[in-house]
């Protein structure tokens, strides 16, 4: 399995885990109370029903009316007051017999009956002893009954309501019907109703009963409407928590006849759907992880993706949907995280590897930018198209004949310490040595648009540089050491090549063998440096790099013939040197040509001007033709051996 793969494997595990775990955390509840405190967030201020009016019992009305409990013939004022309403629901508790006597109880209970519309009054239920406190008998005889009391969360706020109890109606829900609330319908139906709040406390339309009772609010104001009647006065200290803050009992039941009204209860959405919410949701905060690198664009692209999903949630509720909000916040972020932390471990190990790989065979701020962007380097494999150095020593095997065993290791250390320095100098990888001989890389790990340039100009440098040695070494008393370099350029596998347990990191392919034969070629045409027409052809405009055309050749093994060239010294030959390779570029004209005397006088005219080793061999090579010429000719000098 790849390394990919494995990340990908991991990655999905992590989410599974998490959508497991939020799931579980849904189903047992174990996030309610972080869930509706989202959810209060939710709630937006809209218009409530206009047919809801709400008579305050407010801190004017106690002052002016008095000391409560008031005498119950201020209700039956306010009843003669209000008569044009279609309903009246007065939340407050009639359950003793008024402290001004029977008769104030009675002319209460008339009013009642006079009034000539549905009237509703609450019943106490203290639910775990089932004791009920009602209205008065005269008054339950004439009014309808429904039970005062709210659900009030751990939290101290009031969300829910139930709509029955110990075969009573809920006191919002009895004053709903009066307005025509179906006892059927969806919201009547639920044991629990979360409350539709239209907005905080004074949302909904609230007189003073001061007023309403003295016939300072015009009856208009009271036509076909439901009248609620509620204490909202400080002392009365009938003030519950709600998601928009403190308000008054009365304005809780207001919002909760409001909800009955428009039949549209909130409900959950179905477990199986969240849970495939969940799981979307975490795949996707793992697969961001995994694709994106940079950190600000990960930070910006997972707080949108949070965002997205908190709005998501209140479009939900927008439809009376509810959604786990903080289970899928928690999931995406638990994902996020733990994502974020197998990347980085995964990270730290491939850093780690690549600076074990690598610190050896590549120049430190290659290394550091290998390390900085890992993607560079492919470690699985893959073709590209680089440029290949070897280098060996010529005459290596009688010097080591001759030399003790350390004094040849010190030289051969002080000798590939100077070379690897070039190479990693221009940016370049030492794929290997092989005893005395060096192979490198440009364009891998990190690909190169000048990769071949710097090959041919480590090259020079490592001619130059042996130079230097050359003469320290003679003052050392140490032998004279002389190199062949062959360079390449074209497509090869690179990557992890050798066991499960032991590979390097290194390149394979016809390209690879092909430089090999080019270093090789250097013993027989003299040279230090040959390059292939690849090369040539990709260094054929930069000005300071000179070659010049050696020969066509076919190496052994090989069906088609290739162009190579000799890659000369960083500076324009001038003088007797100019005129020799102008001399001998003729010459490999009339050789190419088959005019073998015409141009065995220009080889021979070269070697008068300067000692040049390749003028030497096409000169024999064209005494040899000339006596023994071939059938057919093709220019092209074919190899029978490595």
């Amino acid at each position: 399995m790849s390394a990919t793969i494995r990340k990908i494997v991991s990655l999905a595990a992590i989410g599974a885990l998490i959508t497991a775990g939020a799931a579980f955390a849904v189903q047992f509840g174990f996030l309610d109370s972080w869930e509706e405190l989202v959810r209060d967030r939710f709630f937006i201020r809209r218009a409530p029903p206009a047919e809801i009016v709400i008579v305050a019992i407010d801190d004017a009305s106690i002052a002016t009316i008095g000391q409560w409990p008031w005498p119950r013939r201020e209700f039956a004022v306010l009843l003669e007051r209000v008569r044009g309403a279609r309903a009246v629901a007065i939340d407050v508790t009639f359950s003793e017999a008024s402290r001004h006597g029977a008769a104030d109880d009675r002319a209460f209970a008339d009013a009642i009956v006079a009034f000539g519309q549905p009237i509703v009054l609450p019943v106490e239920i203290n639910e775990r002893s089932e004791v009920v406190l009602a209205p008065l008998p005269e008054l339950s005889a004439a009014a309808a009954e429904g039970f005062a009391d709210v659900l009030v969360d751990a939290d101290g706020i009031t969300r829910f309501v139930r709509t029955r109890l110990l075969g009573y109606e809920s006191f919002a829900l009895a004053a709903a019907r009066q307005l025509g609330a179906a006892a059927g319908g969806d919201a009547a139906a639920a044991d629990r109703l979360r409350i539709d709040y239209r907005g905080p406390a004074r949302t909904f339309s609230t007189v003073s009963f001061h007023d309403a009772a003295a016939g300072r609010i015009p009856e208009r104001a009271f036509a076909d409407k439901l009248v609620l009647v509620g204490a909202t006065a400080s002392n009365l200290h009938d003030i519950l928590a709600t998601p928009f803050g403190r308000m008054p009992g009365v304005e809780v039941h207001a919002n909760a006849i409001a909800t009955l009204m428009d039949d549209r209860p909130f409900r959950a959405i179905p477990f199986g759907v969240a849970v495939g919410a969940f799981a979307l949701a975490n795949a996707l905060a793992a697969g961001t992880v995994y694709a994106v690198r940079r950190l600000r664009v990960l930070v910006g692209l997972l707080a949108g993706f949070l965002s997205l999903i908190v709005a998501a949630s209140f479009a939900l509720f927008e439809t009376q949907l509810t959604f786990p909000t903080v289970a899928a916040v928690l999931g995406f972020l638990g994902t996020a995280g733990s994502a974020t932390a197998l990347q980085y471990l995964a990270e730290s190990r491939e850093k780690r590897f690549i600076q074990k790989s690598f610190q050896h065979y590549l120049a430190p701020d290659v290394v550091r930018e290998l390390i900085k962007d890992p993607a560079k380097l492919r470690l699985g494999g893959e073709r590209r198209t680089v440029a290949i150095l070897f280098s060996d020593i010529r005459g290596f095997t009688s010097l080591s004949e001759t030399m003790d065993p350390e004094a040849l290791a010190h030289l051969v250390n002080e000798y590939l310490t100077a070379m690897t320095d070039i190479v990693m100098a221009r940016h370049g990888l030492v794929d290997k040595y092989i005893g005395d001989a060096i192979m490198a890389l440009w364009g891998a790990p990190i690909e190169r648009p000048d990769a071949t340039q710097q090959a041919c100009r480590a090259a020079l440098a490592m001619v130059e540089r042996l130079a230097e040695l050359n003469e320290q070494w003679a003052r050392e008393k140490l032998p004279r050491l002389d190199i062949g370099i062959g360079i390449n350029a074209g497509a090869v596998f690179v990557g992890n090549i050798g066991s499960r347990e032991r590979f390097n990191y290194t390149v394979i392919g016809d390209e690879v063998n092909f430089t090999s034969r080019l270093e090789g070629l250097n013993k027989i045409y003299g040279t230090r440096i040959i390059v292939s027409d690849a090369v040539r052809a990709a260094i054929a405009d930069v000005p300071d790099l000179f070659v010049r055309e050696l020969d066509r050749v076919m190496v052994k093994g090989k069906k088609e013939p290739r162009t190579i060239f000799e890659l000369l010294p960083a500076k324009q030959p001038e003088g007797a040197a100019a005129e020799a390779f102008a001399a001998f570029a003729r010459g490999r004209q009339h050789y190419a040509a088959g005019r073998w005397r015409e141009a065995a006088a220009e080889f021979g005219r070269a070697l008068e001007l300067a000692d040049d080793p390749p003028s030497r061999l096409f000169l024999e090579r064209c005494r040899v033709l000339q006596q023994h010429p071939p059938d057919q000719w093709t220019g092209v000098f074919e190899f029978k051996s490595k």
